[in-house]
């Protein structure tokens, strides 16, 4: 009971501000987008052109999948920005829930809803298959890349007009998702720094267990530092 009220009340909070509403509610749309270019702008496309599609139908999952989680990092950003802005982080830190309990609170919500986007993603989509195992465990790890990506844009935001500079910036760690398409040894050496570039692998050999153990190492390791570097 006193979840459903915590996630009721923090939805109304995000529903206060526009923009926020649209980085919300934004995944929903831009797979909608990328659902009806692949059903009818590739076909168009693979009329004229001979260009093999299915090779590359992991890479349009990728993106939307990513993207989804990107857009409500920065919703988690931004809300614990206005937090820090009001105070309410240190009013949180001499009540019993401390900052640890609030932390909890932002996690809690980015968690819930980047897992359904990421479920919802996938079956509406519906060009790629995956074993239910791999997509569920995929789907958390798009909640803890989140969570790091939400939290490096509070640690490094001044407030939200500075944040939407760096969620532009941030966006580049996205591209490693997609750095083995140019199949240069040393780039993908660094790619694997990255959690982008292990949820392709994940999708790209969804039952291959040294790309599921390293997509999971690689965004706990980045969550950790973030997190101290945070200073919640």
């Amino acid at each position: 009971m006193f979840k459903f009220i915590h996630i009721k009340s923090e939805l109304k909070k995000i529903f206060r501000e526009p923009i926020m509403v649209l980085l919300f509610f934004a995944p929903i749309l831009i797979t909608l987008i990328f659902k009806l270019m692949y059903v009818f702008l590739v076909p168009f496309i693979q009329k004229y052109i001979a260009f093999d599609m299915s090779q590359y139908q992991h890479y349009v999952l990728v993106f939307t999948m990513i993207m989804s989680a990107m857009l409500l990092s920065i919703v988690m950003g931004f809300t614990m920005i206005d937090d820090r802005d009001n105070k309410i982080v240190e009013l949180i830190s001499v009540t019993p829930m401390g900052k640890s309990g609030y932390l909890f609170m932002r996690l809690s919500l980015v968690f819930l809803f980047v897992f359904i986007y990421s479920i919802y993603t996938y079956l509406f989509m519906g060009i790629y298959i995956l074993p239910v195992f791999t997509l569920l465990y995929l789907s958390l790890i798009l909640c803890i890349y989140s969570a790091v990506m939400g939290l490096l844009l509070f640690s490094v935001a001044s407030d939200k007009v500075n944040g939407l500079t760096y969620a532009k910036g941030m966006n580049v760690v996205f591209l490693f998702a997609f750095v083995d398409l140019l199949n240069i040894k040393w780039l993908n050496a660094v790619g694997g720094i990255f959690p982008p570039y292990w949820i392709t692998k994940i999708i790209a050999s969804p039952t291959n267990i040294y790309p599921l153990i390293m997509g999971a190492v690689v965004p706990i390791i980045w969550f950790l530092i973030v997190l101290k570097r945070s200073k919640i």
